[in-house]
């Protein structure tokens, strides 16, 4: 059995959003917490990490010199290096995302924390393959009350899902934790924060931001980028699924839905109000709106779709002409 931590940087900070996470046996991690806290209570002590207050000197980290900040952040990482076996992230880059994802498939993966969650799933199965871990992986995210109940609701949708392989894999909904509890979530802020600060940085290379990047540059790992091509080709992918069962994709089910409406609306006003003298004329069985004349019903005899009746009658406009 192995478990993860994980937390995110970047998410309203572009160029890229992160999610990363380390991966250990139970064993492993009770090892790396009585290190992790020992460490946190050597001088300079802190009560707790935050990679952002280590970079400025800012929180626990106040009246603390630059020189001493960066010491204590390389003795963590080599606890890091120490006890667990691997990190593993998805990096999606901002503008991509908003260009090509958000808006496009579906609410729930809207929001990049939702979207990266399901490639950091696939990640841990990935690494956890590769360093024979066998059985169960579970999961730790840093507390956030906004994200955990869209995570919880978007798990109860996407754990069904799961085939055989994946359902075994992550039996259990993921845990949400605050960092003051988890000395595996102050880790993974660590692992996150330097990513996002080697794209930010312009070079993208782990090893190059600091020693402290190059200590973690150097574990076993598992890594996902989503750039333009990748979002598009998954994009692509999905919507072939959706295509596959004979429907569109939430979102542009959605757009359809509400562009019929007004076309169909717009053709059938004027097909009732600009008729051709004594020449019939039909009208288009479909969802209209602003015809105070007719009523839409679900479904009758003659057509199985959302369209519309007279009121004064209830005839069914496949029988009915206008002259």
């Amino acid at each position: 059995m192995a478990i993860v931590f994980a937390d995110e940087s970047g998410r309203n900070d572009p160029p890229v959003y992160v999610m990363a996470g380390l991966i250990a046996s139970a064993a492993a991690w009770r090892a790396f917490d009585a290190a992790w806290m020992a460490e946190l209570n050597s001088p300079p002590a802190i009560s707790v990490f935050k990679m952002k207050d280590a970079y400025r000197g800012n929180g626990d980290f106040r009246g603390i010199g630059q020189v001493e900040r960066q010491a204590k952040c390389e003795r963590l990482a080599r606890i890091i290096r120490a006890h667990c076996t691997g990190r593993l992230s998805v990096v999606t880059l901002h503008d991509a995302f908003n260009e090509i994802i958000k808006g496009r498939i579906s609410g729930d993966v809207d929001d990049p924390y939702i979207f990266s969650f399901d490639g950091i799933l696939a990640r841990a199965d990935k690494l956890a393959t590769a360093l024979d871990y066998d059985g169960p992986i579970d999961f730790y995210f840093d507390r956030q009350i906004d994200k955990e109940p869209l995570l919880n609701a978007h798990w109860d949708v996407y754990h069904p899902t799961l085939d055989a392989h994946f359902a075994a894999r992550f039996e259990r909904k993921p845990a949400f934790l605050a960092d003051e509890q988890a000395p595996g979530l102050q880790a993974a802020d660590m692992l996150a924060w330097h990513i996002r600060r080697a794209y930010a940085d312009g070079h993208k290379d782990l090893a190059k931001v600091g020693e402290v990047g190059a200590l973690l540059a150097e574990m076993s790992r598992s890594d996902q980028l989503y750039d333009a091509a990748a979002l598009t080709v998954l994009r692509e992918s999905i919507h072939k699924k959706f295509f596959g069962a004979n429907r569109f994709a939430p979102h542009v089910e959605e757009y359809v839905r509400q562009t019929v409406a007004i076309m169909t609306t717009c053709e059938n006003y004027i097909k009732m109000t600009e008729p051709s003298k004594r020449l019939p004329v039909e009208l288009m069985p479909l969802p209209a709106s602003g015809t105070s004349r007719y009523q839409l019903v679900r479904n009758c005899e003659l057509v199985g779709i959302p369209h519309l009746h007279r009121r004064s009658d209830s005839s069914c406009i496949e029988q009915t002409t206008a002259e």
